[in-house]
């Protein structure tokens, strides 16, 4: 069974700003399509390097922009990120209002990554 991790890779640092700077929709229009897909790539590079994962989940209205997707990730709907950030917060209430089990540890992990909406009313 994988976990999924709940950070917001958007806002660490890389380069000379953030991962979101970068491939987010501010850097989709800074740098153009063809620049972005290369950021794109050498962030989940970077990403996957660092942590690790089993799969990462790229989700927003860009990630339709990518002619190929990143080794070891695959393409999420953002209706299923609100739908999973629910159930990591009802898991995290109970786990504070309950008493602590031992459990065996998760093996594996699961990231994702919001490449943003290409929208100017989402930036």
């Amino acid at each position: 069974m994988a976990s999924s991790s709940p950070w917001s890779w958007g806002i660490y640092l890389y380069r000379k700003a953030t991962f979101e700077d970068y491939v987010g929709i501010r850097g989709f229009e800074k740098y153009g399509k063809k620049k972005w897909r290369s950021n794109v790539a050498d962030v989940m590079e970077r990403l996957v390097a660092a942590i690790e994962p089993d799969e990462v989940v790229l989700g927003g209205g860009n990630v339709k922009k990518l002619k190929k997707l990143p080794a070891g990730c695959r393409a999420g709907d953002n209706d299923n990120a609100f739908v999973g950030g629910f159930h990591l917060w009802e898991k995290t209430a109970a786990a504070k209002n309950s008493v602590p089990v031992r459990r065996r540890p998760k093996q594996g992990t699961r990231s994702r990554l919001n490449l943003g909406e290409a929208t100017k009313a989402s930036g």
